[in-house]
C-alpha cells in the first residue's frame, strides 16, 4: 500500500492455495518484491506529467528538530557534528507535545589537536579546536556512547615540555623552558699537545719532559 497527493494504491500477491511466496533461501514462487515492482510501474504512470505538490500540514501538527540521541530539541552546530555523522532530524508532533528541553547527551569541547585531550595550560592556542563528544551518566555501563566521551587531558603539552615561537628567535640564542635540557657537545680537543713541564735533572739543569705521541 502506498500513496501520493493525489492517488492511493494498493498491490495484493498471493497463491490459492496459501503456499509461502518466501523459502529460506529468499524466493519461491515469486518471492515478495515483485508487488512492489507492480505499485512503482503503476504510479509512475499514472503520475506522469504532474508536479509535486508535497502533503499539506494538518493545523494541529508541527515539527521540530530532534536529536537522534537523546529524543530532545537538537543544539544547533553540536549534535548535527556527532562524530559517527548528522544526528538532527525532523519530527512531526501533535501541537503541544513537541519537546521542550535541550539536549544533554551531546557537549562541544576544545581540545588539543596534537593530542585529542582536553587543553592544559601548556597547550598551543594555535593547536586547539573545538569537537563534540557525548556525556555520559556516572551509572552507566559500556554502551556504543562509550568510544566517544569526553577525553581526559592531553598528555603531549605539559610542565616538563618546551615550547619554542620560531618567530620570535633567530636560531642563535639558547631556547630555556620548564624541563630544558640543553643539548650538549664535548669540547674539541686534539689527540695530543706537546708541552713540558720543568723538572730538575739533580744537577741545576732543568730537563724538558715531552709526553710521546700517538705513534710513539
Amino acid at each position: 500500500m502506498g500513496y501520493s497527493p493525489y492517488y492511493t494504491a494498493g498491490i495484493w500477491g498471493g497463491c490459492d492455495n496459501n503456499q509461502k511466496l518466501k523459502d529460506e533461501h529468499g524466493s519461491r514462487n515469486g518471492g515478495t518484491s515483485f508487488a512492489k515492482r507492480i505499485w512503482r510501474k503503476i504510479m509512475t504512470r499514472v503520475h506522469d506529467g504532474m508536479s509535486d505538490p508535497g502533503f499539506p500540514m494538518p493545523d494541529g501538527i508541527e515539527t521540530a528538530q530532534v536529536c537522534r540521541k537523546s529524543g530532545k530539541l537538537a543544539v544547533p552546530g553540536v549534535c548535527s557534528s556527532d562524530p559517527r555523522g548528522n544526528a538532527v532530524y525532523t519530527e512531526y508532533f501533535a501541537k503541544g507535545t513537541a519537546p521542550t528541553e535541550a539536549c544533554d547527551h551531546h557537549v562541544r569541547v576544545t581540545v588539543c589537536a596534537v593530542s585529542g585531550g582536553r587543553p592544559t595550560a601548556f597547550c598551543p592556542p594555535d593547536q586547539q579546536e573545538a569537537r563534540t563528544f557525548m556525556a555520559l551518566p556516572a551509572d552507566e555501563g559500556v554502551t556504543d556512547d562509550s568510544y566517544y566521551a569526553m577525553p581526559d587531558y592531553c598528555t603531549v603539552h605539559n610542565g616538563s615540555s618546551t615550547i619554542i615561537d620560531p618567530s620570535q628567535t633567530d636560531g642563535s640564542d639558547i631556547p630555556f623552558g620548564p624541563g630544558y635540557i640543553p643539548e650538549t657537545t664535548a669540547p674539541y680537543s686534539k689527540p695530543y699537545e706537546y708541552y713540558s713541564y720543568p723538572r730538575s735533572s739533580g744537577d741545576g739543569n732543568t730537563i724538558p719532559i715531552v709526553p710521546a705521541g700517538p705513534n710513539g
